[in-house]
Parts: structure tokens; sequence; C-alpha cells
């Protein structure tokens, strides 16, 4: 058994999966790393005063393990190198990833970029959640140990339910996120299917839910922000589960929609292929009248319940935990 500092900027689910399961293992000590202050934006100050407390805190472990390769990684693997401790880091998305023609992607960032060039160049261990994200990462890093071991989606959460003609996608509505989601082609993708429910799920943030809305047709409910019980009744009464992304480097919503018995109509993009596989029905990016197509077929598929045999075959919290064990004892 090490003793783990657990590195992480913000509590999502994927992150305390991940806590739990070194726990199975390991002595897991928290180390809470925000990247901005109490009024949301950017606190170099802090973040000086931070790394030292992270420095403070390696001294006392056998290795770091940080979730996302940004700044709290780099201060992680530069301390955990100078004072002979094991670093292990997991690429999560965003610090990896390369969306070629846009600005979207931490390696894309100058001066930015460098600090998780960085660790990712220096890290013990990197551990990447797709095929697509570990291939990215190497177009601009050069790990000297890096693996790729797929998100883990909480199985037991996610039953089917009595499916109904309607159509779904979850994601957060920004100015970011309507064309890297898709979310714009799904409004439209809807002027297709006017018989058909289309439903957004997702916090708005900025004005750029003003737009969504006024060109959304009258088959299309947006929610907002909705608690699990009640975004769970739509992945189980939903016959269909769109991601139209332009870029995912997981696909967390498309595999609970998938436990769901959703259908999945994706994009031939990012690492959507990997997770949907040969159950999705797929449309080009950004092309609505090829998406409501695709949406069509689907609403007459019956590849919902093998969709879920893909999840909880390939995208189990344990099968995840495993790896992650497994390769954390190689490099302990």
């Amino acid at each position: 058994m090490a003793r783990v500092l657990f590195v992480y900027q913000s509590n999502t689910p994927w992150v305390e999966f991940d806590r739990a399961g070194l726990e199975r293992e390991h002595e897991v000590v928290d180390h809470h790393f925000p990247m901005s202050g109490p009024d949301g934006g950017r606190d170099v100050s802090g973040t000086i005063r931070r790394s030292m407390r992270m420095k403070k805190a390696i001294k006392e472990v056998d290795a770091v393990f940080v979730w996302f390769g940004d700044v709290p990684a780099t201060a992680a693997v530069f301390w955990a190198r100078r004072l002979k401790k094991k670093s292990i880091i997991v690429a999560g998305g965003y610090d990896g990833a390369y969306l070629e023609g846009t600005k979207y992607g931490l390696q894309q960032r100058f001066p930015r970029k460098l600090l998780p060039r960085y660790a990712f160049n220096r890290a013990d261990l990197v551990l990447s959640v797709s095929e697509r994200l570990h291939k990215d990462l190497h177009r601009f890093c050069k790990p000297k140990n890096a693996v790729m071991v797929y998100n883990g989606v909480e199985t037991s959460k996610y039953t089917p339910g009595k499916k109904e003609n309607k159509v779904l996608t979850v994601g957060a509505i920004d100015e970011v996120t309507i064309w890297r989601k898709g979310l714009e082609t799904f409004v439209k993708a809807a002027e297709h299917l006017p018989d058909v429910p289309f439903v957004l799920v997702g916090n708005a943030r900025g004005t750029a839910v003003v737009d969504l809305v006024e060109n959304s047709p009258e088959n299309v409910t947006l929610t907002g922000y909705i608690p699990f019980e009640e975004l769970l009744a739509h992945f189980q009464t939903s016959k269909v589960y769109v991601q139209g992304s332009a870029y995912e480097s997981f696909g967390y919503s498309l595999a609970e929609g998938m436990l769901c018995e959703c259908v999945p109509v994706v994009t031939n993009r990012g690492a959507l292929p990997e997770v949907a596989g040969d159950t999705g029905i797929y449309a080009p990016y950004g092309d609505a009248r090829r998406t409501a197509a695709a949406i069509e077929k689907a609403l007459e598929s019956d590849a919902g319940p093998r969709a879920r045999e893909r999840v909880l075959k390939m995208f189990t919290i344990e099968r995840r935990t495993e790896r992650i064990l497994a390769e954390m004892d190689k490099v302990l």
C-alpha cells in the first residue's frame, strides 16, 4: 500500500470514481487545487501559494495522482521530481485535445500549453481516457509512459424504462458548446421531424441560449438544469440519444444514454465512435438534414439493448479501476 496525494480541481463524478478506486489499495490524501479565486477569475498569487502547499503535501506521500493535465499537474510533477516521488496524471479532454481548424484544446493556447506539455512529458504515468485523446496527446507531447484507460460509468444507476418516440441530448449551453457539442445542429434537425419531441437538457450560461431558443421549432424543449432524477427519467424514456459533437474526448452522457438503451446517433468525431461502436448511427457533423435522417433511422432501430451491453462490457468503473491500479503497481 502506498500513500497517494489525490489532486483535483473540482469534484466531478469521474474524479470521485477514481478517488474511490485508489482507496481500494492505497491510502489516499485529498488535495483540492482550484484554478480560480473566490470571484471566479484567475488567481495567480493564489496559484503560487497552492503550489507551495502542494510541495509540503508531496513530502508526506509516496506518489501524487492528478486529474487533468493543467497547472496543478505541472506543479505536482515539478515537486514530485525534486522530492523523488512518483507522479500520475489523468489526461481528461481539453488538456490534450486537438480540434483542427479551431482554437479548442489547451494544446493550442500559448504560452499556457507549455505547462501541460512539461507535465505530460515528465510524469511517471499518463492515463488517457480514450484512444483519440491518447493519439492527440502524442501530437504535442512525448510522455515516457502513457496508457489508455477508458472512463467508467456508474452502471448501477442507469436502467432502461418504457421508451417513447423522443430524442434527447445533454450538454451545458454556452458560446463554445453550441458548436462543439452540435447543439445548433440538434435544434435544426428537429425542424425536419416536426412530429417528434426533441429534448435538450443542460444549464445555460451567458447569452448563447437566447439565439438557440429563438431558432428552436415548437417540438424542441430546453429544460435548463434539472435534478438527476429528472435527467434519468429522460434517459429512460427517450428512444434516441444524439451526440452531434465536433469533438469529445470520451462522451460520458452518450454512455449514460446507451446504458438506458437509447439508440445512439453520433458524429464520426473524437472518441464518439469508440463509445458507440457498431450500435451507433452516424451523421456528418453540422449537417442537420442528415442528422434528422439518422434520427429517423434510429427511431426504427432495435439497437438499444446492444448499446447497453456495450457499455456494461467496456466502460464500467470496475474495469477502469482494475486497469489503473495495475498500471500504478508497475510505477510504484
